[in-house]
C-alpha cells in the first residue's frame, strides 16, 4: 500500500502555453518589431511559430506570415506581419 490515493476520472487541466511573441494580441494586418540579436535565428523561430500558431488557431488560409529586414530608430531587426496572401507587398 502507498501513501498516495488513486483517483479515476480526474480531468487534466488544459496547460498554459507562454509565448514571448504576441500572437494572440494581433489581428490581420498587424506587426511587431525584434531587434536584430547575434544571429538571424531568431527572427526565423518566431516566423516559424506565428505559422504555427496561425495553423493551431484555425486562421483563414489567406492570413501568412510574413518578415522583412528593416531598420527602426537606428536599429536593424526584423518585423513580422499577420498579413492576408492579397495584401503582401513585394512578393
Amino acid at each position: 500500500m502507498t501513501e498516495y490515493q488513486v483517483d479515476s476520472s480526474v480531468a487534466v487541466p488544459r496547460g498554459q502555453r507562454m509565448t514571448k511573441y504576441p500572437w494572440a494580441e494581433m489581428k490581420t494586418g498587424d506587426s511587431f518589431f525584434m531587434p536584430r540579436t547575434a544571429n538571424r535565428r531568431a527572427a526565423d523561430n518566431a516566423a516559424v511559430s506565428g505559422r504555427a500558431y496561425l495553423r493551431r488557431h484555425g486562421f483563414d488560409t489567406a492570413v501568412k506570415v510574413v518578415q522583412r529586414d528593416v531598420t527602426e530608430n537606428g536599429i536593424k531587426g526584423t518585423r513580422i506581419w499577420f498579413l492576408r496572401h492579397d495584401s503582401r507587398q513585394g512578393e
